[in-house]
């Protein structure tokens, strides 16, 4: 039976017990980290930041997942656009570099995800033109502290798709303008 269905059970225990453990005690640490940093450093993350790194680098290697990285990570604040297909592409994404993720309001209140990407500085948008003004206030004032902003967006539906790259034009319009000096800044 090793390679039927209680095998793989097994192995997804095997494999996900750690992990999950790995994320509460760090959650429980960058939390904490988070108190202290929050009365020196204000909204800087420099150092609960680190603790969503480490936590994929090592989740990666407790799922027996290897990681390869081509070219060189960003090193300035700015924005990182990628597209994902499964929820692995998180841990690989935040493995890489220290980043803050971009995501559609709805995720805040996902149960356990939700509380995860709160806890780890995620930029919470509602995809809607009326609030682009907000939206854009908030990206520059991250831009403004050092942080790397992360838009992911998912394989999804043309129509879903063409939805994603409105907000996104809408989203991308403050780190173009924060970042190049020859564009106007309100």
């Amino acid at each position: 039976m090793k390679g039927g269905a209680l095998g793989g059970t097994w192995r997804m225990v095997r494999r996900g017990a750690p992990v999950i453990g790995l994320i509460t005690i760090c959650m429980v640490l960058m939390l904490a980290t988070r108190g202290v940093e929050r009365l020196i450093k204000g909204k800087r993350r420099p150092w609960s930041s680190q603790f969503p790194r480490f936590v994929s680098r090592m989740a990666l290697r407790l799922m027996g997942l290897s990681l390869t990285v081509r070219g060189t990570p960003m090193r300035h604040h700015g924005a990182v656009v990628a597209n994902h297909s499964t929820w692995l592409d998180i841990f690989v994404l935040n493995a890489v570099q220290r980043i803050f993720f971009v995501s559609k309001a709805e995720v805040a209140n996902w149960p356990g995800i939700g509380t995860m990407a709160k806890a780890t500085g995620t930029v919470f948008i509602n995809r809607d033109r009326t609030e682009a003004a907000l939206q854009k206030q908030i990206f520059e004032e991250r831009l403004h502290m050092g942080h790397k902003l992360l838009f992911i967006f998912s394989n999804e539906s043309l129509t879903c798709l063409l939805a994603s790259w409105l907000s996104a034009a809408i989203s991308f319009k403050s780190v173009i303008s924060f970042s190049n000096p020859f564009m106007s800044r309100p």
